[in-house]
């Protein structure tokens, strides 16, 4: 059991870092194998590098599974959408790794009583909302850019048909006079194959 002042954490019950702790300091946490995960699990070849995302919530931890193979949280599948509530003593088996969550009284799963939480539905949604944003961002920018390549072409071109009509009045009369005639030949070949 552990005093008033040590915060929640993860106790690696069975696997290849049997006995080892993982403090839970942060609101948030990620599970895996890199090295800048708060439950860095290095050991166990079938995890991830960022398999699962630990947040707290009211008196517990919500489990969300980034990777496949999922996170089984008291023999309860979590994925990344549909996410599992852990509580004090709560088991959770990542790849081959077995872990049991120990709530303090004072650590952050106990200070986070009576915080609203969010629902599977509401973090989809805001997630898929960022996801959209970006990508709209990101199609925006790569029409912008393909708008300024073909821009200066456009403009060279208008400038030189401009520079034609003033210097060469005749010239561009007869370009004129071939687009009439090429529209009317396409109008016509067009009006005869339409009923």
């Amino acid at each position: 059991m552990i005093g008033q002042d040590h915060p929640d954490l993860f106790e690696v019950l069975n696997g290849p870092e049997d006995g080892a702790d993982f403090p839970l300091t942060q609101p948030r946490a990620d599970l895996g194998s890199d090295p800048a995960c708060a439950v860095l699990l290095r050991l166990d070849h079938d995890i991830r590098p960022r398999h699962a995302r630990v947040t707290v919530v009211s008196e517990g931890y919500r489990i969300r599974s980034l990777e496949r193979p999922g996170v089984l949280v008291d023999g309860r599948r979590a994925g990344l959408i549909r996410s599992r509530v852990a509580r004090h003593g709560s088991v959770l088996r990542v790849g081959a790794t077995e872990l049991a969550l120990v709530c303090a009284p004072d650590g952050l799963a106990g200070r986070s009583r009576g915080l609203p939480r969010e629902s599977d539905l509401g973090w989809a949604l805001r997630v898929g909302a960022l996801h959209g944003a970006n990508a709209l961002y990101a199609v925006s920018r790569g029409l912008r850019r393909l708008l300024g390549k073909l821009m200066m072409p456009l403009v060279l071109l208008a400038l030189a048909l401009i520079l034609t009509a003033v210097f060469l009045p005749g010239l561009f009369a007869w370009i004129r006079d071939w687009a009439v005639y090429l529209f009317q030949w396409a109008s016509y070949g067009l009006g005869r194959m339409l009923p």
